[in-house]
């Protein structure tokens, strides 16, 4: 005794054939932001442009320091009163773990 079923015979269906179809994607719910995936933008963004933004960021990180450190000047030794140059020199300093004795 042979079961007999019903499932549709599938040996007849065409091959899809990828390289003479043209399929379309619609991407739905992602947004356009300019911050939605900031990893694949610096994937894709040029050597020179990602150097650039690099230098930037460290820049920007380091002056934001000096500026906390050059408002409570007596905090680090022997700085100069007020001095940004000085507070941003410390800073770099601390950032790149250099490691510092006497200002």
């Amino acid at each position: 005794m042979t079961k007999s079923t019903d499932a549709p015979n599938t040996s007849s269906a065409r091959p899809i054939s990828f390289l003479n179809a043209q399929r379309q994607v619609e991407v739905i719910g992602t947004g356009r932001g300019r911050f939605d995936d900031i990893y694949h933008r610096l994937l894709t963004v040029s050597w020179r442009r990602f150097i650039a933004l690099c230098l930037g960021a460290y820049v920007v990180i380091n002056a934001a320091f000096a500026l906390i450190y050059a408002l409570d000047w007596r905090g680090v030794a022997s700085m100069r009163p007020w001095s940004v140059f000085d507070a941003f020199f410390f800073s770099v300093q601390t950032f790149g773990t250099i490691g510092y004795g006497v200002m």
